[in-house]
């Protein structure tokens, strides 16, 4: 996924500043969302004095502020609030500015796609479909801006809230926090292996629906040729073909996406049960606070629910590297006929036309041999 923002980094400049800022916004939000249950915490073992109490880790401010267990959950309160607040204000500036960021890139790369087909020599045309080339165009490029939308809206927060998250419960207790994660490995080594399988399946799909594009243009860009021959059912069972063997391939596609979220649910079943188990032993053993546990609980909550977004985003990227690989090898091509480096623009041409010997091919067999023409002005010639 990288290799396709570098790819399009001349589209990304533009927008550079808008992305450090809405980035800079999400590490907020990631930050706002990673202090949400610790107010609960305070409340727990500051307020209630639940069994287990072993004071207010890395919170001494609470008690400068307040002293008394009333004072406390007022402050635990407004905290809570706060965060829940300013945290909903910077995820909505945030997503705004990221996908909004995403759908101007997509546009740009449209733009520039069809900009850059018109440029290229007729050979290059005359060698490629039209419907496939037509689908690049369309559907490519909308499955590249799909994809950087949802990486810029759901990859980034949630990259930072998974790593946001772990590193707390490092800090806080890395025996608990090895053991709460201990279904981590085997889940990304699931996730990985499926989007390579995932990413082959989009592939063949996207080769085969751009197959399925270009004879759909030019069966009925040549209806006529094919009513008059009566074509219609060859014309038919090769159509059918093409789109089974398409729909063969997104519906392999469909399954390696279907896989991953059962896992995600499995692992956070675990890693729940997990946190519950020792977790509990320890507040009654009291080597663990009531609060510390009911923070690690809701981490591995919420610690799956990116996981899960991730898995689904796999989907949607490997969509979207396959189409920029297409887009990409129409980007790649130059065309053949240049201007001069040196070239003056050519002032207003006044007279007669003529050819001598002119050969003229389509990249085969010459279609015209040592042409002698000459065309006077206002003369209509037909060739």
């Amino acid at each position: 996924m990288i290799k396709v923002f570098l790819a399009f980094r001349r589209h990304l400049r533009p927008y550079r500043r808008v992305l450090v800022l809405g980035a800079v916004l999400e590490i907020v939000t990631t930050a706002l969302s990673v202090a949400q249950p610790w107010p609960l915490k305070i409340v727990v073992d500051d307020v209630l004095k639940a069994p287990g109490f072993r004071g207010t880790v890395a919170l001494p401010f609470v008690h400068q502020l307040a002293g008394s267990p009333r004072s406390i959950l007022v402050v635990a309160v407004v905290l809570l609030v706060t965060i829940v607040g300013l945290s909903a204000l910077t995820d909505y500036w945030s997503t705004n500015l990221m996908a909004g960021t995403g759908e101007r890139l997509g546009n740009d790369i449209r733009e520039s796609l069809f900009a850059h087909l018109q440029v290229l020599s007729l050979r290059y045309h005359g060698e490629h479909r039209v419907g496939d080339l037509a689908s690049r165009v369309s559907g490519d490029v909308d499955r590249i801006q799909d994809m950087m939308v949802q990486s810029l809206a759901i990859l980034l927060p949630n990259v930072l809230l998974i790593g946001g998250m772990v590193t707390v419960m490092i800090v806080v207790d890395p025996v608990f926090a090895v053991l709460a994660l201990a279904a981590f490995p085997g889940l990304a080594l699931l996730v990985y292996r499926s989007t390579l399988r995932l990413k082959q399946a989009t592939r063949r799909a996207r080769r085969l629906g751009g197959e399925v594009a270009a004879a759909t243009t030019e069966t009925l860009g040549a209806i006529q040729v094919v009513q008059a021959f009566s074509l219609e059912e060859r014309s038919q069972a090769q159509f059918r073909d093409l789109n089974r063997a398409s729909l063969d391939a997104t519906l392999e596609a469909v399954r390696h996406q279907a896989r991953l979220s059962p896992a995600v649910d499995v692992a956070a079943v675990l890693s729940t049960a997990v946190v519950f188990w020792v977790g509990a032993n320890r507040v009654l053993s009291g080597t663990l606070s009531l609060g510390v546990l009911l923070v690690f609980t809701s981490y591995v909550a919420s610690l799956y629910k990116p996981v899960r977004n991730l898995a689904k985003l796999g989907y949607i990227t490997s969509r979207g590297i396959v189409a920029a690989e297409r887009v990409q090898g129409i980007l790649a091509e130059s065309p053949e006929v240049h201007d001069s480096p040196h070239a003056t623009p050519a002032p207003p041409f006044r007279g007669a036309v003529r050819f001598d010997d002119v050969w003229f091919s389509y990249g085969r067999e010459p279609v015209l041999k040592g042409i002698d023409l000459s065309m006077e002005p206002g003369e209509t010639v037909a060739l």
